[in-house]
């Protein structure tokens, strides 16, 4: 199934993947992963405008993708695509622009949040 990922495709987007995977790292290192309801993945989110999503995909590392995406288009396609009674879901890694909070979907529907704030 092809998803349409919002926001615009980051060309070059290496440095800005290893350092989203590496800080967190850094935050799952001090911070325990917390499972999050869609509201609360709206409160952490709401606070600014734009995020990145990395979308990671489960088998091949080349079809991962990166997105610069306005707050309202992404909250719109985590409900749209997350429901964990369905189990549906897929992989993805939100970050604010510091990269302070995080929030990290999976295939099974579920919704973690890692503050590092």
């Amino acid at each position: 199934m092809k998803r349409h990922f919002p926001g615009d495709v980051i060309s070059e987007p290496s440095a800005t993947v290893d350092e989203i995977i590496s800080r967190l790292r850094a935050a799952e290192a001090l911070h325990r992963r917390q499972a999050v309801t869609f509201g609360e993945v709206r409160t952490a989110l709401v606070e600014r405008p734009r995020h990145f999503l990395l979308y990671k995909h489960p088998i091949h590392r080349f079809k991962d993708r990166l997105f610069r995406a306005d707050t309202t288009d992404l909250l719109s396609f985590i409900q749209n695509e997350f429901s964990s009674e369905r189990m549906e879901g897929v992989d993805i890694i939100v970050t604010d622009e510091p990269m302070s909070r995080f929030v990290v979907g999976n295939h099974d529907g579920d919704l973690f949040l890692i503050r590092n704030d």
